[in-house]
């Protein structure tokens, strides 16, 4: 899906399943660099579903702090907001996130990530200085939605001024 919208996908991964420490993103994103003339002048959007979709706000995080220029991030199936905490953690300049378009996913009858529970998400993402976020619902409960996720993408290529 990702490469029929133009975009590659990475996906870095550690012995606990998900790279949890700075260092393993950093250690990713070198590799690549060093295969790839131009990597770190990418656009770059992060994402996940449920827990993914906090955690995402981390790798977000860094990315913004090492001054990769960051397009968006998918939240699907998300029920709590993290981007303050992770920002705060990383000590990540505002000016980083705050063009950041974030598209939130949520099912219509989702019992872990209800669609009251996404307008909280949202509400929360625009409290820490995200101008550009859009909750969508899709009808079912949770799962993440191939529609959805290629809207997404789509409105992360969108060039925007906010």
């Amino acid at each position: 899906t990702c490469i029929e919208q133009g975009w590659v996908c990475m996906a870095a991964d550690t012995d606990k399943g998900f790279p949890s420490t700075s260092q393993t993103i950093a250690a990713a994103c070198e590799l690549m660099a060093k295969e790839w003339p131009g990597f770190a002048r990418s656009r770059f959007a992060v994402g996940g579903f449920s827990g993914g979709s906090k955690a995402c706000f981390f790798n977000a995080a860094w990315l913004g702090k090492n001054k990769y220029t960051l397009a968006g991030a998918y939240l699907g199936g998300c029920n709590h907001d993290t981007s303050g905490s992770n920002f705060d953690e990383l000590k990540t300049p505002s000016a980083a996130y705050r063009k950041l378009k974030v598209y939130l996913g949520n099912g219509k009858t989702d019992t872990i990530a209800n669609p009251a529970q996404g307008e909280q998400v949202e509400k929360s993402l625009k409290e820490n200085g995200m101008r550009n976020v859009r909750l969508e619902l899709h009808e079912g409960g949770h799962s993440m939605n191939r529609e959805q996720f290629i809207a997404a993408l789509k409105w992360f290529g969108e060039t925007t001024d906010k």
